[in-house]
């Protein structure tokens, strides 16, 4: 394989300046990557409140409901 002239190092420090410089010029990527994993997540959390609080409820519902089939 032929050498590129860069060190792993090298190659590491010029992909964080490259990654420095696009977030310091495009916050606003960032920030809406960010408010999307919140919302997402938020969103999980609350399915998660209304299994866990619908399960609770609808066992003896169902139950009633097989006995007047």
């Amino acid at each position: 394989m032929s050498e590129l002239g860069m060190t792993e190092d090298g190659l590491k420090q010029t992909v964080k300046d490259a990654l420095v410089e696009v977030l310091e010029e495009r916050r606003d990527i960032l920030r809406d990557v960010i408010e999307e994993v919140l919302e997402e997540f938020e969103m999980i959390e609350d399915y998660k409140e209304v299994r866990k609080s619908d399960g609770l409820r609808r066992r003896p519902v169902f139950a009633m409901s097989e006995g007047e089939a």
